[in-house]
């Protein structure tokens, strides 16, 4: 019979282990006895062994003293914010980049707000009164954060009930959906034919005739592309994310669980990957960076900047979205639509989802006004 790891003595450390990110960072990690005799494994990510040796000596340090000292006293009169560090550090089991987004949301937010105040004091208007005074776009964030850290409180006996459940719904500003038209599409590829950057250029066309979000092209592998079936497809399996735990990396999977699908490839866009695997086949990933790793958001969007030209100043790859999304509406409907942009529902305010097979996506014919668009900017390009 195996011999499992020896137990630890609350307070004590076992072995630190290493290893490389795909980012090209360190992390360090080792085990934890806590003070309540419970072991827990804890992680840092640094840019050097040493650096996430320290900051992992650091973590566990802290993570005893939080153990130690303030879950044991946890109640009732405890402040908002501390109560929102100990389900943001034990009870928040998220993606790295979600926790980002949550931990950003309780300091710049809620906690500048109902921080000092008590847990058990915290009434539904306080919420109300917290959601319909901050930016629509942290609203989402902020509400997920004190729905959770809430229903913690309560089932820890911290609070008489979830204050969260008695908030008012938050209207959504509607907001004219715009896309590009014909004309500006084509102006807005003769700037970027300027940069005389082939990734710029084909990433931007992909988007054109596909709807795929910008991290889920940068992420595309050839083992993803069959460009031999009939019709031709892509696979969609990844997506390229950051956070401040693990940096920049491609994560194998997308955005949800909705996301992961399959998409007929029109033939405007096979040819630009044609074009594309005769250069670079000998890569794992379909748009490498310079130095052949996957490029960044931050690069690619710097770079989009630089040559989208004045005119599109306001313009990002999501008013491509839109514009793909828009061209498919108009020809096949809505249920085509949102399962060609990998949503998970309807209304993008709905936080429901829904478990589903996955579907070949036909997008081909829908978009054939779509590569007359295309196809008459290169001819009019040729002409000068």
């Amino acid at each position: 019979m195996s011999r499992g790891r020896d137990p630890l003595e609350p307070g004590n450390t076992g072995s630190v282990s290493y290893e490389k990110t795909p980012g090209g960072k360190w992390r360090a990690r080792c085990r934890l006895a806590l003070w309540d005799g419970t072991t827990v494994q804890v992680k840092a990510t640094d840019t050097s062994k040493a650096k996430a040796l320290q900051k992992l000596q650091t973590r566990c340090k802290d993570r005893l003293n939080y153990n130690g000292a303030l879950s044991n006293k946890l109640s009732g009169t405890s402040k908002v914010s501390d109560v929102l560090a100990y389900w943001l550090e034990n009870e928040c089991e998220v993606k790295p980049q979600t926790r980002d987004r949550y931990r950003t949301a309780i300091n710049k937010h809620i906690v500048p707000a109902i921080g000092n105040r008590r847990i058990k004091s915290i009434a539904p208007y306080d919420l109300d009164a917290l959601l319909h005074s901050i930016p629509r776009g942290a609203v989402g964030n902020c509400k997920s954060v004190l729905k959770q850290s809430f229903a913690m409180a309560h089932r820890m006996g911290l609070a008489s009930g979830n204050p969260m459940l008695s908030v008012r719904p938050i209207k959504e500003e509607s907001k004219e959906v715009k896309a590009l038209s014909p004309d500006e599409i084509q102006r807005l590829r003769t700037n970027l034919k300027r940069s005389g950057n082939d990734l710029l250029i084909d990433v931007v066309d992909l988007c054109f005739v596909t709807g795929l979000r910008v991290g889920e092209v940068l992420g595309l592998r050839w083992e993803d592309v069959d460009l031999d079936a009939t019709p031709p497809v892509l696979r969609i399996r990844g997506t390229i994310v950051y956070d401040s735990e693990l940096g920049n990396r491609r994560q194998d999977a997308p955005k949800t669980p909705k996301s992961i699908r399959t998409l007929e490839l029109a033939p405007f866009g096979v040819e630009t990957l044609q074009r594309r695997r005769h250069l670079q086949e000998h890569f794992e990933m379909v748009f490498p960076s310079e130095a052949g790793n996957y490029m960044w958001h931050s690069n690619f969007n710097r770079l989009f900047r630089k040559w989208r030209g004045e005119e599109f100043g306001g313009v990002g790859i999501h008013k491509i979205r839109k514009t793909f999304a828009s061209t498919m509406y108009e020809h096949s409907g809505i249920d085509s639509t949102q399962a060609a942009l990998g949503h998970s529902h309807r209304e993008m305010s709905d936080s429901t989802y829904i478990a589903r097979s996955e579907k070949r996506v036909q997008i081909a014919q829908a978009l054939s006004e779509m590569e007359r668009v295309l196809r008459g900017h290169e001819k009019g390009t040729e002409k000068h």
